[in-house]
């Protein structure tokens, strides 16, 4: 979505003062989703927050996790302990036991769950949790590539899963098909 979109998004809210909420399906290691917690249209303070990020891959899903962690604190005060986690001098589990309620809130946030195996009416009633009766709201997701290519033996189970997750809203993607024929 280009900057000028989100902007017009955040001008034109109707006297929306919080953040919109967003979950991010596909996540991967949070790209997209970071870049909406980082859009503050100017501000001085954001326009979206993170409600949940969904991610299959565990090793995704553990940058996931680290990343909700550090958007926890005020970017001015990073704990030290983040730093020394960086730096491998102590674990994750050290790390997060030093801040357990941010550690908390991080895991709430960043879901490893594969959508299409996952029965719906669970990720569903996860999402309704996040958003809280939030009634503005954004989904993003970064779907796969591979699932969307025109030979994907997933794309049947993932297309009705975004369809379903996304109910009377409009779920955006790139067009890969054009990408994928080589055009």
């Amino acid at each position: 979505m280009p900057t000028e979109s989100l902007s017009y998004l955040c001008e034109n809210n109707n006297g929306w003062q919080r953040p919109y909420k967003v979950i991010d399906v596909f996540a991967g290691p949070g790209g997209l989703g970071e870049g909406f917690a980082a859009f503050d249209h100017g501000a001085g303070k954001p326009s979206f927050k993170l409600a949940l990020s969904i991610e299959k891959d565990p090793d995704a899903h553990s940058t996931l996790l680290l990343r909700s962690f550090y958007r926890q604190f005020d970017p001015e005060k990073i704990p030290p302990e983040y730093w020394f986690y960086a730096k491998g001098e102590i674990t994750k589990a050290a790390l997060f036991d030093f801040y357990p309620q941010q550690a908390k809130a991080a895991a709430e946030e960043a879901q490893c769950i594969e959508l299409g195996k996952t029965p719906a009416h669970e990720v569903k009633s996860l999402i309704s949790q996040r958003l809280n009766d939030c009634e503005k709201w954004v989904l993003v997701g970064g779907p796969p590539c591979q699932v969307y290519s025109l030979g994907a033996d997933e794309r049947s189970v993932i297309r009705p899963t975004a369809i379903r997750l996304a109910g009377s809203l409009i779920f955006l993607k790139k067009s890969l098909r054009r990408k994928v024929r080589g055009r």
